[in-house]
């Protein structure tokens, strides 16, 4: 072989080799890409079979692109427990059994004697000692207001000259001295309604009460006997009750008392009158007052 047939196979054989660096191959199928889906926590899809991942046919295939999840087993640690030595020189706690308490009957009470309270000793009735006269300071103006209230004035039959600016001397039935102070009160028949207020007793100046034949009721004020100057005292023909004030007892001054015609409490006639010894004249005539008139009433002067 000569030179130029050499030459030629090389130049051959260098052609074959650039037309083959010169041939690319084909580029890979692209594959499909799965797209991920939203996994709920609560529902876990089933597991796929194999049978569900075959086709039916005459040529059955198998999808592999889904992967076939395997069950991870789960590992629950084991709760070893601690063993604590025994000292063999700890002695064992043993159950005393418990006795019942033996019943005792409790002891009987004893019931004391009552000790005798001795009767109180009678005291001896002493009699009825003077009513001091109340002590505020109240006018003699004021105690009449008080009692044209309390005997409802504004439906007396002669009122003239009560509660207004005139002097009390003005004051229908009332009698004043020279230095202001009421000393009679005069109001029969003159339509006065209520109980007598036991502020007259107040008027310590007056001489004369004459209230007789009127709608007066309820009792006859105790105060009355704080009067010292008092000579007249006229209540009868009205509707007065109760007793007869026992401190009536202390008008030494007193010269006519008349109580006649009010339903007062029935009772006997009292022993005390005869400690008036200035009384001239009595009337008790319907007042419910029973009985023989006492000894020493019967022995005095009226």
């Amino acid at each position: 072989m000569g030179k130029s047939a050499v030459a030629a196979s090389v130049v051959g054989v260098a052609l074959i080799l650039v037309m083959a660096c010169s041939v690319q191959p084909p580029p890979p199928a692209p594959t499909e890409t799965p797209v991920p889906t939203a996994t709920t926590i609560p529902t876990q899809p089933p597991t796929p079979t194999l049978s569900d991942r075959i086709e039916p046919g005459p040529a059955a295939r198998v999808h592999t692109t889904t992967p076939i999840p395997i069950a991870t087993p789960i590992h629950t640690p084991m709760m070893i427990p601690t063993v604590h030595p025994v000292r063999m020189d700890t002695p064992v706690p043993t159950r005393t059994a418990r006795l019942a308490p033996t019943p005792t009957n409790p002891p009987a009470p004893t019931v004391a004697a009552p000790t005798p309270i001795p009767a109180p000793a009678p005291t001896a009735t002493t009699p009825p000692s003077a009513t001091a006269a109340p002590t505020s300071p109240v006018t003699d103006r004021d105690v009449l207001e008080t009692f044209y209230h309390a005997t409802r004035g504004d439906d007396w039959i002669e009122n003239a000259g009560w509660l207004g600016d005139a002097p009390m001397r003005q004051w229908h039935g009332v009698t004043v001295d020279a230095a202001g102070r009421v000393t009679e009160l005069n109001l029969e028949k003159n339509g006065l309604t209520g109980p007598i207020p036991p502020e007259l007793a107040h008027l310590t100046g007056l001489t004369r009460l004459s209230l007789w034949d009127n709608q007066l009721h309820g009792d006859i004020p105790a105060g009355l006997g704080s009067l010292g100057n008092l000579e007249v005292l006229w209540l009868g023909l009205n509707e007065l009750t109760g007793e007869i004030p026992p401190e009536l007892a202390n008008l030494n001054r007193l010269t006519h008392l008349n109580l006649s015609v009010n339903p007062l409490a029935a009772g006997d006639i009292p022993t005390w009158l005869v400690e008036l010894t200035a009384l001239e004249q009595l009337s008790l005539a319907r007042t419910k007052r029973v009985g023989q008139i006492p000894p020493e009433l019967a022995a005095s002067p009226i």
